[in-house]
């Protein structure tokens, strides 16, 4: 068994952060220093991109620790035997180590992201689709039966409303 050692170089570096070099047999990096290897437009893609990938990991990692999740419109399952299910979180938690470790080695700032504006978001999308769904809109997709207007439209506007108004409280939501 190989063991990992820590070594430092107390020199200052040139960003005033104390450069620490973990060293194994394989290989070494640097934690507690900022490398400044990226430019700021780099820094910002690498962020934005370890951003989503850790939210999307988070999601999954949920979706594993419960059976599903029913709707009006939909019945999610999940189907992975257990097995695979522990081989997929243990994976999980080996990204999100790894995305800690290049958070760490780089640096990156955390952004804190009010969920009201995720929510504010998602709903202007969902309002701007139901809009789309008016039974003239649908005429894109052929022939549309002239009593559809009087079943449908009523029902899409009062929920296009009511979506706005979610918009609305969580898009001006400043200090609660």
């Amino acid at each position: 068994m190989r063991l990992a050692y820590f070594s430092v170089n107390r020199q200052i570096l040139a960003d005033s952060f104390y450069q620490v070099t973990w060293v194994t047999g394989r290989s070494s990096f640097c934690l507690g220093c900022r490398l400044d290897l990226l430019n700021p437009a780099q820094r910002n893609s690498l962020t934005i991109t370890l951003h989503l990938l850790e939210e999307n990991l988070r999601q999954a990692d949920a979706w594993l620790q419960q059976s599903g999740t029913q709707g009006i419109l939909y019945h999610h399952t999940l189907r992975l035997p257990d097995d695979k299910k522990q081989i997929a979180r243990q994976t999980i938690a080996a990204a999100l180590q790894g995305i800690a470790d290049l958070v760490q080695i780089f640096d990156l700032p955390r952004a804190d992201e009010p969920i009201e504006s995720k929510i504010a978001g998602a709903m202007a999308i969902s309002w701007a689709n139901l809009c789309d769904t008016h039974s003239e809109k649908l005429a894109r997709y052929g022939a549309v039966d002239p009593r559809l207007s009087s079943r449908l439209d009523q029902h899409v506007e009062s929920l296009a409303q009511q979506v706005s108004l979610l918009v609305s409280i969580f898009g001006n939501n400043t200090k609660g």
